[in-house]
């Protein structure tokens, strides 16, 4: 066929930018304790046009309201809920606009920061972002170059090019810093988290890790937190877990939930508060928990 004759071919059109996100995060039992409009925000937030190679970016509440069918003051409302929740999901810069989802580079499945390429591009979107403390506080969780005119206060020592090398900190220091600078509210667990561990480890663990194998003590643990983020005190916790060890006596490991299920979101724990409940009731909420498995 003559190339005259030969149909128009239509032109390569980009689809938008590509963000990627592991998809265990819907699973994730800290996730699953958000608002439901919060977990509707937060990955409007991480799917945004606007977001970027460094998942630090400008978001305007406009936007973001036409994407996710809210209010601008209730899309401001989620946002300072997931800034303020003890994981801190995200940090706001809201005089800029700026918009850092915490950990979203860090757990990137299309990015890595051993990638010279990767951590060039990063470096030049920072460039180009407003003027914010934000910068400073993600290139020194990252370990990255700040970018002038940032102050370089805690840099260990500068390029001729002047350029910062930052030296990577944890995430609770840098939880602590952001919180001092950024009027954040304090996480609800003041106790350092060597001591809320060993109180999981020593009170609830002795008591369900037994129950079954293959029980994960990491999720557990999660679950755990995510019930003392919700103000439920660690005593009720442990009576509970006692006496769901008890109920579960005689019972085949294969028909007992996992320790962070009965910790979970669904609030199974909660029966078992007052004590051991009616064998009926324990029955139903085995066959709940085996129906939603």
């Amino acid at each position: 066929m003559s190339e005259e004759h030969r149909a128009p071919q239509a032109p390569k059109l980009g689809r938008g930018v590509y963000r990627s996100v592991y998809t265990v995060l819907q699973d994730d039992p800290d996730f699953q304790e958000l608002e439901p409009m919060d977990r509707h925000v937060l990955q409007s937030l991480i799917i945004s046009p606007d977001c970027n190679i460094a998942r630090i970016f400008v978001q305007y509440l406009g936007p973001l309201a036409a994407r996710t069918g809210y209010s601008e003051k209730m899309c401001r409302t989620s946002i300072l809920r997931l800034e303020n929740h003890g994981n801190h999901w995200i940090y706001w810069d809201e005089k800029v606009n700026l918009v850092w989802i915490r950990n979203g580079l860090k757990f990137a499945p299309d990015v890595s920061l051993n990638n010279v390429n990767h951590v060039r591009n990063i470096e030049k979107t920072l460039v180009a972002l407003p003027k914010s403390p934000l910068i400073p506080q993600f290139c020194k969780y990252y370990g990255l170059a700040v970018p002038i005119p940032y102050p370089c206060q805690w840099v260990s020592h500068s390029h001729t090019d002047a350029y910062g090398i930052a030296i990577p900190i944890n995430e609770l220091e840098l939880d602590k810093e952001l919180d001092r600078d950024k009027r954040l509210l304090p996480a609800p667990q003041a106790k350092s988290s060597e001591e809320n561990d060993a109180a999981f480890d020593n009170d609830i663990w002795p008591i369900l890790g037994p129950l079954r194998k293959h029980h994960s003590r990491k999720a557990a643990k999660q679950a755990w937190r995510a019930r003392l983020n919700q103000g439920v005190k660690h005593a009720v916790l442990v009576t509970a877990s006692g006496n769901f060890a008890k109920a579960m006596e005689g019972r085949a490991p294969e028909h007992i939930m996992y320790a962070e299920k009965f910790l979970g979101a669904k609030g199974y724990w909660e029966a078992y508060v007052t004590g051991v409940p009616e064998e009926d009731d324990t029955t139903a909420a085995i066959n709940r928990w085996k129906a939603g498995r």
